[in-house]
């Protein structure tokens, strides 16, 4: 059996087709968090404790796409509440651990809302 340029040129197209499709196809790789380290403007209610709950994230920022400071089960101090450009309730909290957002459904019992405890960050 004779094996030629012309008889190899289909075989090898398709199998570095097959190669590219599976070194450049398929999903991407997720992003890396982001570090949302900001200013933060915000009334500190003083005496507000709540806990996060297990493996639930404090993250830098009011965002899901925000990197993670750390995780529950830890008791906070409850400062104040924002509304992301999603509408998802963000928290700005403070532990042992450090500081950071926790969002709303991360918490054990999530905190009442007050008006004198909002705050402002970057979104």
């Amino acid at each position: 059996m004779k094996f030629g340029f012309r008889s190899a040129g289909p075989v090898l197209g398709a199998l570095l087709m097959a190669v590219g499709v599976s070194l450049g196809g398929g999903t991407p790789a997720s992003a890396a968090p982001v570090d949302c380290t900001g200013s933060v403007d915000h009334y500190d209610n003083t005496g507000l404790r709540r806990w996060i709950a297990d493996g639930q994230a404090v993250r830098s920022g009011p965002r899901a796409d925000c990197s993670v400071r750390f995780r529950g089960p830890v008791e906070v101090d409850v400062d104040c509440w924002m509304e992301n450009s999603l509408g998802a309730t963000w928290w700005f909290v403070q532990s042992r651990l450090g500081q950071g957002w926790a969002y709303e459904g991360n918490f054990g019992s999530p905190p009442p809302r007050h008006a004198h405890a909002w705050c402002f960050a970057p979104d």
